[in-house]
């Protein structure tokens, strides 16, 4: 590739920055957080990024954000399995100097879901993915950017490249296409 790709996609990156760091600061487990920081992650992202310059290539039609943000979540998956993965110093087990040896002050009951619980929020989250994963790759966009990310409309239309008044109206479709589609499964039956 050429020098004016990686200046495309340096441009692009630093576009999208500040995006990339709130969806890292929102996703970085935080064990791992006592290891490495959100910089962290944006550079590696960077990095990834210009070494997979035919993915930025292809597919012009879906935004530079949504091509970082998969590099960032690959990134993060790679840092987990690097840290989580080793025999070494386990980063769940660490503890900051600062806190206490004696654990919490107060006697407040555990209010954390039960296993059953969990299992049950695990199986639904899983559906919610299989459903979006098969909805049109406009929908799953601005889904993803609005839920997933947290970007507001305003923020979805320019990573779109879109009008606002656009982006208000795909949001609205997805969600009825989203919600139609989930009608078939008893789990989202209200």
């Amino acid at each position: 590739m050429t020098h004016d790709s990686t200046s495309s996609i340096t441009e692009a990156f630093l576009e999208n920055r500040g995006r990339l760091e709130r969806l890292a600061a929102r996703k970085l487990n935080p064990q791992l957080a006592t290891r490495l920081s959100t910089e962290d992650i944006l550079q590696e992202t960077f990095l990834a990024a210009q070494r997979r310059k035919l993915f930025f290539a292809s597919r012009p039609d879906v935004p530079a954000y949504m091509k970082f943000r998969t590099i960032l979540l690959q990134v993060l998956a790679e840092c987990e399995r690097r840290h989580f993965g080793v025999m070494k110093r386990n980063p769940a087990m660490e503890v900051r100097i600062d806190e206490t040896e004696s654990g919490p002050q107060d006697d407040i009951a555990d209010d954390s879901p039960s296993p059953a619980t969990h299992l049950a929020n695990e199986e639904r989250f899983a559906l919610l993915r299989h459903v979006i994963a098969e909805l049109a790759p406009n929908d799953r966009q601005i889904l993803t950017l609005r839920h997933f990310d947290g970007f507001s409309n305003m923020e979805c239309a320019e990573i779109l490249s879109i009008d606002p008044k656009a982006a208000s109206i795909r949001y609205a479709r997805a969600l009825v296409r989203l919600r139609e589609r989930l009608a078939d499964y008893s789990e989202f039956k209200t």
